[in-house]
């Protein structure tokens, strides 16, 4: 056999080998773990809160990817960041309100995150608050910037409305 031969095999081999392990560091470079992707969600969660609180529609409907969709119960689909605006200012404008969150679980895959929880809706009226329940499941997007953002919203309410 030529050497010549066996020095293009073998270069050529060792050139696929070196690829490859070029590509698993990569890929693994960009991967997070469950408690760093935790901590971003949980980050992203209080910024939607304060966003909320504030009755900040447009700056809340950032946190949403441009294709994002929202569902509520009782209300249509409702598709991209202008609609969700418009659809959240129609929910704010039954007074001053805030949220509560809370995660139950968070599971993954390599861009997307399926986060499940409940929330708490505070509405002051005139003379009284009433406390809305409910829960969600959001699908998170990471972006290619890194950013994770809130690609699907679905949202229901899960028992009654208590008046205080």
């Amino acid at each position: 056999m030529n050497d010549n031969n066996i020095y293009n095999k073998n270069g050529a081999m060792m050139k696929k080998y070196y690829l490859f392990c070029l590509f698993v560091i990569l890929s693994l470079s960009s991967i997070i773990s469950a408690k760093e992707l935790r901590t971003i969600i949980d980050e992203n969660n209080a910024q939607f809160i304060k966003l909320f609180n504030a009755g900040d529609a447009d700056g809340l409907s950032k946190l949403f990817t441009k294709d994002a969709l929202y569902l509520m119960d009782g209300f249509s689909i409702v598709k991209g960041r202008e609609g969700i605006a418009e659809q959240l200012k129609l929910e704010m404008s039954a007074g001053p309100a805030t949220i509560t969150l809370n995660t139950i679980d968070v599971n993954r895959d390599k861009t997307t995150a399926i986060e499940v929880g409940t929330w708490v809706v505070t509405v002051q009226d005139e003379s009284n608050k009433i406390i809305i329940p409910g829960s969600y499941l959001v699908v998170w997007q990471q972006q290619k910037d890194g950013e994770w953002m809130i690609h699907r919203d679905v949202i229901n309410h899960s028992g009654e409305h208590k008046t205080q």
